[in-house]
């Protein structure tokens, strides 16, 4: 059919997300790093989306801001 399906559910979306900064602190420096990329790559697609807003473009855009300072060295 050339489209793409997804499964939704609010079962599936977290209550609450704890992060911790400095778990990244622990991995491999390749892995740290493809998690930073892997990251700015949705920051990036929420930027593009065709659903995004006033909102969503500057919460993405911080994001870029804030992970492109991360994962350079």
């Amino acid at each position: 059919t050339k489209s793409k399906n997804g499964i939704q559910s609010n079962k599936l979306s977290p209550h609450v997300a704890l992060l911790d900064p400095d778990l990244l602190t622990t991995l491999p420096p390749k892995i740290a790093m493809e998690t930073g990329m892997d990251a700015l790559a949705h920051l990036v697609e929420a930027y593009v989306s065709k659903g995004a807003s006033k909102i969503t473009d500057m919460f993405a855009l911080e994001g870029i801001g804030l992970c492109g300072k991360s994962i350079t060295p």
